[in-house]
């Protein structure tokens, strides 16, 4: 059976919840602190996971401190991370959460944003229906050698990339190379404004589909989702408003949804409806680890 490969990184969150974020010299005090398993690719494929869809999950892990922390939480949930690295620990990501329930991270980069494409010998390629990466990845050290594996393995059409709110932190000419393999693009309207250079969101989608020839996914926030094509948009809006606790991972979560309806060859309308709902879930409790209750009343 055909599967997903998702690329990218699984971190350590720190959730730290404060009234508001600090000004400089200023001194405040946290209302709660708790720590969660997070990284974009990582709350992909939990999603894929929870929702069963075949699936690889391609994240390294190095040795350390706060790697023995991921790895044991990654057991917990039965995955296991494709290859490791020696001598280098992982990186955290702070989360700051102030009381409008918005997020702010401070993230320090480690292990899990390496990439080597000997993790991925054993994989046959020709069973490989999609790819997931994202921008975060792409931004670091290892780039180059994540654009060249999807090239050498000629995957056009396929390719999932989500952009990351860094994607101005990627050279145009890694950009270059990833539109040449005509992706799937999933963002919100800040990370599209930016890379478009467009403030007007119908010009910013077409100046960007003309780079691409593939569908774009634009989130909306609480206004709910759209997928445009090229010549429509396909909108939906969130049926159902929750109480938002954090956003932290809706966009990933989001995502692993629409990869989950694309895989099913679902209607665009209800690939939206389905991620819609997840992704509202997810801001209704902390952190971005979805768990079955997440997805509940959902079948593909």
């Amino acid at each position: 059976m055909d599967k997903i490969l998702v690329i990218g990184s699984t971190c350590l969150d720190m959730i730290v919840n404060i009234n508001h974020i600090p000004n400089r010299c200023e001194d405040v005090n946290s209302n709660s602190v708790e720590f969660s398993l997070g990284g974009m690719a990582y709350n992909v494929y939990n999603i894929l996971s929870l929702l069963k869809v075949p699936s690889i999950f391609g994240c390294g892990i190095g040795e350390g401190s706060f790697a023995s922390i991921v790895e044991k939480m990654l057991e917990e949930k039965g995955y296991e991370p494709i290859g490791k690295i020696k001598d280098i620990d992982n990186g955290i990501c702070i989360c700051l959460v102030d009381k409008t329930n918005e997020r702010s991270f401070i993230a320090q980069h480690g292990a899990e944003y390496l990439f080597d494409p000997k993790w991925y010998k054993d994989i046959n390629m020709q069973d490989i229906d999609m790819i997931y990466i994202s921008g975060l990845e792409i931004e670091d050290k290892n780039g180059k050698d994540i654009i060249k594996f999807l090239e050498d393995n000629h995957l056009e059409n396929r390719l999932f990339f989500a952009t990351s709110s860094r994607i101005k932190e990627i050279p145009e000419v890694l950009l270059n190379r990833i539109y040449k393999l005509r992706p799937i693009i999933h963002l919100n309207e800040d990370e599209l404004k930016m890379l478009t250079n467009e403030a007007n969101v119908d010009k910013a989608l077409s100046l960007l589909y003309n780079k691409t020839q593939n569908i774009i996914i634009l989130t909306l926030g609480s206004k709910g989702s759209m997928i445009y094509d090229g010549k429509d948009k396909y909108e939906q809006k969130i049926t159902k408003q929750v109480k938002v606790i954090d956003t932290i991972g809706a966009g990933d979560c989001h995502a692993g949804a629409c990869l989950a309806g694309l895989y099913h060859n679902l209607a665009y309308d209800d690939i939206l409806k389905i991620a819609n709902k997840i992704g509202a879930n997810i801001v209704a409790h902390k952190g971005s680890n979805a768990t079955k209750e997440d997805i509940k009343g959902i079948n593909l």
